[in-house]
């Protein structure tokens, strides 16, 4: 097992089975939230082999989290929950043609801690958000070629950083 994946399989223990420093309203669980978010983000970033990036557009879902902000605190947990495992989703089903691109072993580690961070995040949660799935759904109709996996690892790792965000406004009450 190399350094970066000790770190990450530390980082995931940390995360399970560290106690949490306070009490959330829906899910004690958030308090971790952004030791497995951080594990995901870097193994985006370390799945990446030389070559050269391709930067596409893509329609912009960023948008979208404006009103995310105003949702009441089971809203954004919902929100939270629907998103990763629409991205573990995303990943899984086109794995193969994903796998031929980047690193395996990060790879696997970043789908693990994702599972790991919506399977924690699926206690909390009781709706899901059809806006959530129809964008996803949007975006695996777009994965055909090595362009557009590397397209969606950038939009992904958007995404990854900007539900951290949403985390840690949910923990400072807002």
């Amino acid at each position: 097992m190399d350094a970066r994946a000790t770190r990450t399989l530390l980082l995931v223990l940390l995360a399970v089975l560290g106690g949490p420093h306070g009490a959330c309203a829906a899910c004690r669980w958030l308090q971790r939230y952004h030791v497995l978010s951080a594990a995901c983000v870097r193994s985006l970033g370390d799945m990446v082999r030389a070559g050269r990036l391709y930067l596409l557009q893509f329609r912009s879902f960023f948008k979208y989290y404006f009103f995310i902000y105003l949702m009441f605190y089971e809203e954004k947990v919902e929100f939270l929950y629907e998103s990763s495992c629409q991205i573990l989703h995303l990943f899984r089903t086109n794995q193969k043609a994903a796998s031929g691109m980047w690193n395996n072993t990060e790879l696997n580690n970043f789908l693990e801690v994702l599972y790991r961070q919506s399977s924690s995040l699926k206690e909390c949660v009781y709706v899901s958000m059809m806006k959530v799935k129809r964008y996803f759904k949007k975006l695996m109709a777009h994965i055909q070629s090595k362009n557009a996996w590397e397209l969606m690892r950038k939009v992904v790792k958007d995404h990854l950083l900007t539900l951290d965000l949403l985390v840690k406004l949910m923990l400072n009450g807002n």
